[in-house]
């Protein structure tokens, strides 16, 4: 039986159109080889971009500073030294709040084991990973979320986190998952299968509720211990059903989600929820009820649920 759908009336989208959404950011990566390089060595990106640091092997950190006198400068450090953990993969993320070029190292390799990231005020071309459909209701529990690239640029979904319960977090199960400009990646949360650069298998996240939500968040792992979830690393958020879903005020504090917001859903098989908007769009309003697609079609080009004038009479009567 369908559920109540959420009215945004005028007065709740001139709110939306004016809150401080997050401007564009999007993300890079960079591999700490197991030949004791970085690659890409000098990296492209905007202020406001995610940097993300993924090891392959052997033992590194990321420090700011002089890789020829392996002098720190204080913006950003991994911590000590790392080897790659198999289960849950070392990286680290760095939010880029500076202009110009800005070095880094790795404290054993140095000064031959170095990198510069070059940060521009905007236009660059960079990765934008954004959740762009949820299926929570799928007949046998076989719940799907789908990840879309609305950036630019090629990037890569290896080892990023997802969040639909508190606290709680699974990882990309792969160090890398390539993802072109506008390329999608189905992410089926209740299934085993083998992994595929369109299909990933996370059976940890198990079925979706009927009021719920869904949080992407940059790897962040050392040691073997996950990351914090907190707003800095956070990629995207979408909550359907009911507000104060898990991860809700992060999303807030990071500027993609207004609290008390939600997606109106159903609770039917023959439906899911999809992002219609774009890469400069954030928060409920981009959101719709449709027929689930999953790349077989554009966004949102399916017909959406709809709710009858008398019912909404009755609902909000």
């Amino acid at each position: 039986m369908p559920r109540p759908t959420r009215i945004v009336g005028a007065i709740a989208l001139i709110a939306i159109a004016l809150s401080p959404f997050a401007a564009f950011a999007g993300q890079v990566r960079v591999t700490a080889t197991s030949g004791n390089s970085f690659s890409p060595a000098t990296v492209q990106l905007n202020e406001g971009d995610q940097v993300v640091w993924v090891w392959t092997g052997n033992q590194h950190n990321i420090i700011s500073g002089d890789p020829d006198t392996s002098t720190p400068d204080g913006l950003f450090n991994s911590g000590s030294l790392q080897n790659m953990n198999g289960s849950v993969g070392t990286a680290f993320t760095w939010v880029s709040s500076v202009l110009g070029s800005r070095e880094f190292f790795c404290a054993q390799h140095a000064p031959d084991m170095r990198g510069v990231l070059q940060i521009s005020p905007s236009g660059v071309a960079v990765s934008d990973f954004r959740i762009t459909e949820v299926q929570y209701s799928a007949t046998g529990g076989l719940d799907r979320i789908e990840i879309t690239n609305l950036g630019a640029a090629a990037g890569d979904l290896g080892r990023f986190r997802i969040s639909v319960g508190a606290g709680t977090q699974t990882v990309v199960p792969l160090n890398s998952v390539p993802v072109p400009a506008g390329g999608r990646v189905n992410v089926h949360t209740n299934e085993a299968g083998t992994n595929t650069a369109t299909n990933l298998f996370m059976s940890g996240l198990g079925d979706l509720p009927s009021t719920g939500s869904v949080a992407l968040f940059t790897p962040q792992a050392q040691g073997g211990t996950l990351g914090a979830l907190s707003a800095p690393l956070m990629v995207d958020f979408v909550q359907w059903g009911a507000s104060g879903r898990p991860n809700e005020a992060t999303a807030n504090s990071a500027g993609y989600w207004t609290t008390g917001d939600f997606v109106g859903g159903v609770d039917d098989p023959g439906f899911s929820i999809a992002f219609c908007g774009n890469a400069t769009d954030r928060g409920v309003a981009s959101w719709s009820v449709a027929h689930p697609n999953f790349g077989t079609q554009p966004p949102c080009s399916t017909p959406t649920a709809t709710t009858s004038w008398g019912r909404i009479k009755i609902l909000y009567r």
